[in-house]
Formats: structure tokens, sequence, C-alpha cells
């Protein structure tokens, strides 16, 4: 990934936002402030199970790597990742049941909690009465 400074300027080196040693795919990003949030999933080698991440990159190009969740699903888990201006959430497919979400709250990302969904039409329906609690 390169980044641009908002206020001008030129692009910086190439960063790596997972760690090297991770397969990882299906990112999604947002921006707050300088910093750039990327969620992204992995999978294990030998179980296939995938695990949740972000990472935060910072106006210096730091990058901050953190595992949010793991879950034995085998399938993508299809994180994404919001901002509404006053809260940073990020939700994935946990189960062919369950979508999971954390918030980031005081620099940590919560533990992880669960809204059920009845089938493929209703992913969207879930993550959107997420979206409606986080914002209260």
């Amino acid at each position: 990934m390169k980044t641009l400074p908002s206020s001008g300027g030129s692009w910086s080196s190439s960063l790596t936002v997972s760690a090297s040693s991770e397969t990882a795919a299906l990112p999604s990003i947002v921006v707050v402030g300088d910093d750039t949030w990327v969620s992204y999933e992995t999978v294990a080698a030998f179980t296939g199970a995938h695990s949740v991440r972000v990472s935060k990159i910072d106006s210096a190009g730091s990058v901050d790597r953190t595992l949010v969740s793991s879950t034995s699903y085998t399938a993508s888990v299809y994180t994404w990742i919001h901002t509404d201006g006053r809260h940073l959430w990020i939700d994935w497919i946990d189960s062919s049941t369950l979508v999971g979400y954390s918030e980031y709250v005081d620099g940590v990302w919560s533990e992880p909690a669960y809204q059920s969904y009845d089938g493929v039409k209703d992913i969207k329906a879930a993550r959107d009465r997420i979206a409606k609690y986080i914002r209260g």
C-alpha cells in the first residue's frame, strides 16, 4: 500500500499492511484523521480457519497490526471496516448464522460480539443492525 498525505506532498514508499508470514486477503480500508485503517482476513495453513485482523498505518508510515478475532469458519469472512466520524468498527461473517463485530474504543478493539442473520440475503441487514447499535 502507498499513502498520500491529505495536505499534499508525495506518495509514501510501499508499506506491507499484513505481516509477511500471513496469507492475507480481501482488505477493507477507511481513513480517520491522519491514520489509515485496513481490515483483512488471514487463513491458517493447516486448518483453513480464518482470522480477522486490522492494521493501523499512521502518517509516519508505522504499521500496527492487531488480531481482532479468530473463527473456525473456513469460508471467506469478508471483513468490513467502518467509520461514521465518531465510531470505528469492523464486522465480518463469523459463521453461516452469525456476523461478528468489534468496536475500537479508547485505543483497544472490544471483545467480539455477534448479530445473527438468516441466509446470505440477510447479511447486509445484519451489518446494518450492527451499525445502528454502535451509533446508538
